[in-house]
C-alpha cells in the first residue's frame, strides 16, 4: 500500500470513522474511499475530493496529493508521477528498474494543530404527549463529535431523541445538533425553553417545529400525535434553531 492510502487509512482509524460514512460526507458513493484504497480507483484523488477528505482527516492536502514532475528532456513535455517516499529498493536498482522515476526527499509537511472538536449532550428528548426535557446548560452529560463543517463554531450543543412525538422527522436514539447563535426560522425545527410552572423548578425545554412568532405569541406543533401548542412569549426563555442533516456534515 503506497504511503497516501496508508495515511488515509490511518488516520480513519485513528478518528474512529469508517470509510463508508467518509465517503458519505464527501458527497461520494460509499465505495468511493474503500475502492481507492484497496483497488487504486482512482490512482489519484480528484483536487475537490483531496480538499474535502483532508479536512476530514484533518492532515495537510498535500499530504494526499501524488506529485508530478517534467522528465527532463527538452523534446519531453510528458509529467512523471513519483510518491514522495524513499525508494522500495536501493537507489541504483530502483533506477535501473525505472530510469525515468526519480526519488522525491522524504519530507513530511506539519499537520494542522488542532484535531476534531467535540460538541456537549445537554439533555435527552422525551416522547410522551407534551415530549419535554430538561436542558442541561450546565455541565455536559457526555460529548459526541463535532462535524467538520462545524469546527470552529461555537454556541452549538447536542441533544438525544428518546421517544417518538417527533418521529417520523427523528427517530429514537437519534442524536441532532442545535445551533444556540442563530436565529429561529419559521418553519424549521427549534428547542424551546420555558419558565418552570413552580418557582425553583428545573425549566422545561421542548423540540417542536416553529409555526408562528409574535411578540405575544410562539406557535410550534410535534408530528406524532400531531398537535399545535401556543407558548406566551414572555414565559419563553430562548428559541434555538436545530440543524439539518445537511447542516450537520
Amino acid at each position: 500500500m503506497d504511503p497516501i492510502r496508508k495515511l488515509v487509512v490511518d488516520r480513519i482509524a485513528a478518528l474512529g470513522l469508517d470509510m463508508a460514512g467518509v465517503s458519505r460526507r464527501l458527497g461520494l458513493n460509499h465505495a468511493y474511499i474503500q475502492q481507492f484504497v484497496t483497488k487504486g480507483k482512482p490512482q489519484a484523488l480528484p483536487e475537490e475530493v483531496r480538499y474535502g477528505l483532508a479536512e476530514i482527516l484533518g492532515v495537510d492536502e498535500a499530504e494526499l496529493r501524488i506529485q508530478r514532475r517534467p522528465r527532463g528532456g527538452p523534446e519531453d513535455t510528458a509529467s512523471t508521477i513519483y510518491l514522495t517516499t524513499a525508494p522500495r529498493g536501493s537507489l541504483a536498482e530502483d533506477q535501473a528498474e525505472r530510469p525515468n522515476v526519480r526519488p522525491a526527499p522524504d519530507v513530511r509537511l506539519a499537520r494542522p494543530a488542532g484535531r476534531p472538536e467535540t460538541v456537549p449532550v445537554r439533555g435527552t428528548v422525551r416522547g410522551g404527549t407534551e415530549g419535554s426535557f430538561e436542558l442541561n446548560m450546565g455541565d455536559a452529560i457526555e460529548y459526541v463529535r463535532r462535524p467538520v463543517s462545524l469546527i470552529g463554531k461555537g454556541d452549538i450543543y447536542a441533544l438525544y431523541v428518546e421517544g417518538d412525538s417527533m418521529a417520523p422527522r427523528y427517530e429514537p436514539g437519534e442524536i441532532v445538533l442545535v445551533y444556540a447563535a442563530r436565529p429561529p426560522v419559521i418553519g424549521r425545527d427549534v428547542v424551546i425553553q420555558v419558565r418552570p410552572k413552580v418557582e425553583g423548578d428545573n425549566p422545561l425545554a421542548y423540540l417542536k417545529r416553529l409555526v408562528r412568532r409574535t411578540d405575544r405569541e410562539i406557535t410550534v406543533e410535534q408530528f406524532n400525535p400531531r398537535k399545535t401548542r401556543i407558548f406566551k412569549s414572555a414565559d419563553v426563555l430562548s428559541v434555538h434553531l436545530v440543524l439539518t442533516r445537511d447542516e450537520m456534515l
